[in-house]
C-alpha cells in the first residue's frame, strides 16, 4: 500500500517536514519568522503540463497553517512490505518522517496513525482505547468500516509508474528471496506486516 500513496500526500509530507526545520524559506514566502505555532509550508504537487499531456510540471504554493487545526495521516507505515525494495525505501524515509512529525507535533498539530489492518499489535494501548471511545461523527460514510479496494477518481488518472501489480520493483530473483526470508521469519510473504 505504500505505493499507492499520491505523490501530493507524500511529497506534502515530506516538504512539509522541510518546512518546519531550518531550510530556507520559498522565495515568494515573506522574510517575517511565523509563529511558533504555524506551519510553514511549501505544498508541491505535479499537474499535466499545458503544451504536452504526456509530461507533468511541478507546481509549488507556500502556505501557512495553523498547527492547532492541522492533522497528519500517516497511513500503513508497516514494519514489513511484500517488496524488498518498499522495505529499502521506508527505512531510508521513515527517520526523517519521524523528525516531521516530532516538529508538526511540538507545533500543536494532530498525528493520526492509520494502519489499515494489523490492529491487533495496538489494541491494549492508550491510543487505541482514545480512538475506539471517541464519539463518532453524525455524518459517516455508507460503508466506512469496509475495505476500499477501488477508487474510481484513481481510474481516471495516471500513475508516474505502473503500479498494477501492487507497486512492486524488485527483480524476479530479489524478489524469491524476499520471500524466503520472510517465510523464514514465520511471516506470510504476501502480506509479512504486523505492526
Amino acid at each position: 500500500m505504500l505505493e499507492r500513496w499520491s505523490q501530493r500526500i507524500a511529497l506534502l509530507a515530506l516538504l512539509g517536514g522541510a518546512a518546519l526545520t531550518a531550510v530556507p524559506a520559498h522565495p515568494a514566502m515573506k522574510e517575517a519568522e511565523p509563529a511558533a505555532d504555524t506551519l510553514n509550508l511549501v505544498l508541491r504537487d505535479r499537474i499535466p503540463s499545458a503544451t504536452n499531456a504526456a509530461l507533468f510540471q511541478v507546481r509549488e504554493r507556500p502556505q501557512r497553517w495553523e498547527a492547532k487545526n492541522t492533522a497528519v495521516i500517516v497511513c500503513d507505515m508497516w514494519d514489513l512490505h511484500h517488496c524488498k525494495r518498499a522495505v529499502d525505501r521506508v527505512q531510508e524515509m521513515a527517520p526523517r518522517m519521524n523528525e516531521v512529525l516530532v516538529k508538526a507535533r511540538e507545533k500543536g498539530a494532530l498525528i493520526i496513525h492509520a494502519p489499515s489492518s494489523c490492529m491487533a499489535a495496538y489494541e491494549d494501548t492508550p491510543m487505541r482505547k482514545r480512538a475506539k471511545d471517541a464519539p463518532a461523527a453524525k455524518n459517516l460514510p455508507k460503508d466506512i468500516g469496509a475495505w476500499c479496494n477501488k477508487i474510481p477518481a484513481e481510474e481516471k488518472g495516471r500513475y508516474p509508474i505502473d503500479q498494477s501489480d501492487g507497486g512492486e520493483d524488485d527483480d524476479l530473483k530479489e524478489h524469491a528471496e524476499w520471500h524466503a526470508k520472510l517465510k523464514a521469519m514465520g511471516r506470510n510473504p504476501k502480506a509479512p506486516w504486523l505492526k
